[in-house]
């Protein structure tokens, strides 16, 4: 038997398992802050009906990694006892692409009185982190505490903050950064002396993008030495609403930028990130967890000098106008940090629910003890008419155990198959079945072992080569059927867009426009949004027409 020996932290009654999806992370991770965000009615306290916590603050909750010992640095960034809204920040030492991770969250202990939170959460190449949780202090050990100017708490019962409270500037257009009622928040002095790899990450809400070159932040001493990010370069055409970098040491007529082609948002909170990689003389300006604009960039913030204006939500310019809107969770970092870092970021802040699920409660002791499906075998194997064979032996499992069957062409991104559930009998069970639709040449497979306490861990990923004497009689292999919004077409040999016509045809005869995608014996196309139900993939080789049904279900 395979059982967990670890014991449960001393004191604490109740857990849940909390499993961060592997699709949800972008990239390989170190000392990542993820953020866990959700109202529970166990999380209230025990002076509230149904409330399991001791505390009246929250303080009664900690978090490890599913061996149910090692302690998670965390901040707690807010907590309301009277509904179970529970907002904190835990410290994962890694995170792996596409792999799931199981921690636990643990509550319910009486005498607790401390704080738990935690400045270590945040790396050491943190400068200054903003949770805007009705104060402008600093996250991190840096105590890098903001002056604030006119801003004002935005609760989170608000209907528009993004995470916990917010910072609202209420900076009616269109009021100057020169004037007497801008409203906007000043960093320390000197804060970016030194600095060269940098990084910035934050959330805005616009309330309109009419103002002219408004700021989310502006750094330096003066309209010569600055950088800053503008959400609108303007009002006049094709720059109203459109969002620039720039960093500049001789004026704006020497400025290096990232200049963005797309319009920003209002009336939603949309993630905006910036880095500098002065080593490959980098910059790179993300919109929503995707790069926007990359370009050269050999300035640094240290080359700005003293710096002793350092803003956010006001411009060294005067004549530009304040930012009309709201900010949530400010960060700056003397380090670049990744795109899998900033994407995995923006997938965690903006849905946390999507981000991560969570267990329905257990005692702390049965999160400890639970038993984990042990598979011993894990095999694959082509069939002569194109499917493959998967089967597994399970050495132990539960009623209410279930096994996911994924796909992948590259062994990065994962497709569901079928589904089965467990049959919870005692002793070793094996289980086989049939993908009808592998992907030629090769298909990788995993199981998503999923236990009855919802529980989530991966088999290793096997592969299997498919015969090439497998293709249909139209000489060509279609995968994945049913499709959503991928088709992927494999030929015995190489195809050349001369020499090759494709048409998806609906059932009414309608043609559904397509853009085929060729590399060597492989079409790709991606599908638009279609109805569901069968169509007809036309293939044109040499002029001769080949037909296959293919049902689309998106």
């Amino acid at each position: 038997m395979n059982t967990r020996l670890t014991a449960q932290p001393a004191g604490y009654t109740y857990g849940k398992a909390i499993t961060l999806k592997g699709s949800q992370i972008t990239g390989a991770l170190s000392n990542f802050p993820v953020l866990i965000s959700f109202t529970d009615p166990a999380l209230k306290t025990t002076a509230f009906a149904g409330g399991r916590l001791q505390n009246a603050n929250g303080y009664d909750v900690i978090f490890t990694l599913q061996d149910c010992s090692t302690v998670l640095p965390m901040q707690l960034e807010k907590y309301t006892a009277s509904t179970g809204e529970y907002v904190a920040w835990v410290k994962l030492p890694a995170l792996a692409a596409a792999t799931n991770k199981v921690i636990h969250m643990y509550y319910g202990k009486t005498g607790v009185v401390a704080d738990p939170s935690s400045t270590a959460v945040w790396d050491a190449n943190y400068m200054g982190v903003w949770h805007f949780n009705n104060s402008v202090n600093d996250g991190t050990s840096n105590a890098r505490n903001l002056t604030n100017t006119g801003t004002t708490n935005l609760l989170s019962t608000s209907g528009t903050s993004k995470i916990g409270d917010s910072r609202r500037l209420d900076n009616t257009p269109f009021a100057q950064s020169s004037s007497g009622t801008i409203k906007y928040l000043q960093l320390p002095t000197g804060m970016f002396t030194g600095v060269t790899n940098f990084t910035f990450e934050g959330w805005v809400y616009l309330e309109t993008v009419a103002t002219s070159w408004e700021r989310v932040f502006d750094f330096g001493r003066n309209t010569q030495f600055n950088m800053f990010l503008t959400t609108s370069m303007g009002t006049g055409t094709g720059a109203a609403g459109i969002k620039r970098f720039a960093i500049t040491i001789n004026n704006s007529g020497s400025e290096e930028r990232l200049s963005s082609t797309t319009s920003t948002g209002t009336a939603a909170w949309h993630h905006f990130a910036v880095t500098i990689n002065a080593g490959t003389t980098t910059g790179v300006l993300y919109y929503d967890g995707v790069a926007d604009v990359t370009n050269t960039v050999t300035l640094t913030p240290n080359s700005l000098g003293t710096n002793n204006a350092n803003y956010f939500g006001r411009s060294q310019y005067g004549t530009d106008e304040g930012l009309y809107g709201t900010f949530d969770e400010f960060r700056v970092s003397n380090s670049t940090r990744s795109a899998a870092w900033i994407s995995t970021s923006y997938n965690n802040q903006n849905n946390p629910a999507g981000f991560y699920t969570v267990t329905a409660e257990l005692t702390a002791a049965a999160l400890c003890s639970t038993l984990p499906i042990k598979i011993s075998s894990f095999a694959a194997s082509p069939n002569a008419n194109g499917t493959a064979t998967i089967s597994w032996t399970a050495e132990q499992e539960n009623a209410g155990d279930k096994y996911i069957l994924e796909r992948s062409a590259n062994g990065s991104n994962w497709e569901t198959v079928k589904t089965i559930n467990a049959t919870g009998n005692a002793g070793p069970q094996k289980y086989t079945t049939q993908d009808l639709n592998p992907i030629y040449p090769v298909t990788y497979y995993r199981i998503q072992q999923v236990e009855a306490n919802n529980t989530i861990t991966y088999t290793q990923i096997i592969s299997v080569k498919l015969n090439g004497d497998a293709f249909n009689n139209n000489g060509f292999m279609v995968s994945p059927n049913p499709a959503r919004q991928q088709l992927q077409l494999a030929f015995p040999g190489n195809v050349l867009p001369q020499q090759t016509r494709v048409e998806l045809i609906s059932y009414m005869g309608v043609k559904v426009p397509v853009q085929p995608a060729f590399n060597g014996n492989i079409i790709s196309l991606h599908l638009p949004q279609l109805a569901n139900g069968v169509y007809f993939l036309n293939v044109y080789l040499n002029n001769i027409k080949h037909t296959q049904k293919i049902l689309i279900t998106q």
